[in-house]
């Protein structure tokens, strides 16, 4: 990996659409909704996402001060390291506090397949699509996910994009543990 590619996210508590794009202003932020769905529970996430090379915790911490200056409820913010291949991601050491996540963009007219491994979520703005979403602790949960994404791949479910993390800091992890 030649060069460090992250982004952050800063989870925001009772927000609305407008107040959010409002936020991402303050910090030149992008605006994203995901709707997190397992059972029959779901929590809706209104965050501000922001790219940056490295993985310093400065330009978050910055702005987190900033969101709090300015007036929001700050519920959360995470920094995640971010891979560009399967194979560069599964060499990675996770651990409960540095984990790893992946999330499978296909489209939601495509029939949900069960995997044993993957919770799903939605995003309110790419209503066509779906994501199926894992989180990665340890070396048995690479395997699991190694065989979940197989079952996607024999289920012919049409994947669009993925996204590879690895979570370098976490203010609260235990916010979504429900779900993941």
């Amino acid at each position: 990996m030649s060069q460090l590619k992250a982004h952050f996210h800063i989870t925001l508590g009772d927000v609305d659409s407008e107040q959010l794009m409002f936020a991402a202003k303050v910090i030149g932020a992008k605006c994203t909704t995901i709707d997190l769905h397992r059972d029959t529970r779901s929590q809706r996430d209104r965050m501000l996402t922001k790219y940056q090379k490295g993985i310093e915790l400065d330009t978050m911490q910055t702005s987190v001060s900033k969101l709090e200056q300015a007036g929001f409820k700050v519920l959360r913010y995470k920094l995640e390291l971010m891979f560009d291949t399967v194979e560069d991601w599964l060499e990675q050491s996770f651990t409960q506090d540095m984990y790893g996540e992946v999330h499978i963009k296909t489209q939601s007219s495509h029939p949900t397949v069960e995997t044993g491994f993957f919770q799903l979520s939605s995003n309110a703005e790419e209503v066509d699509y779906r994501f199926y979403n894992g989180r990665v602790y340890s070396a048995e949960d690479k395997l699991l996910f190694l065989k979940a994404y197989q079952t996607l791949v024999n289920q012919k479910v049409p994947i669009k994009g993925s996204h590879l993390e690895k979570t370098i800091f976490d203010s609260k992890y235990q916010f979504d543990s429900w779900w993941a």
